[in-house]
């Protein structure tokens, strides 16, 4: 897992074969969010995919993110929740102007 002030890049391994039996993974589900608000975001990703970045997360801020496998027999199993702060720093303003 690395944090920055406004993103977080995780990575997992495949699920155990004493997991997976005779099926195999369909994708994965991401769930994060705030745990203090109840507020959560999710991302959905292609079996092959074992690793994504969350961008647009506030400096200094607590979070909490959790990866779930879903395989071909509906059976689903995730890693405990994993809680983390994002750094200290100012988030990146984009301005537009109209040259009208």
């Amino acid at each position: 897992m690395s944090v920055t002030n406004v993103s977080i890049t995780l990575s997992w391994p495949s699920p155990p074969a004493s997991f997976l039996g005779d099926s195999a993974v369909e994708k994965y589900l991401v769930i994060y969010g705030w745990p203090n608000r109840k507020l959560f975001g999710t991302q959905w990703l292609p079996a092959q995919q074992q690793n994504t970045t969350i961008d647009w997360l506030d400096p200094l801020t607590n979070y909490t993110i959790k990866v779930t496998a879903i395989l071909e027999d509906r059976t689903r199993g995730s890693i405990s929740w994993q809680d983390f702060r994002t750094t200290e720093g100012g988030k990146i303003a984009f301005f537009c102007t109209d040259p009208l």
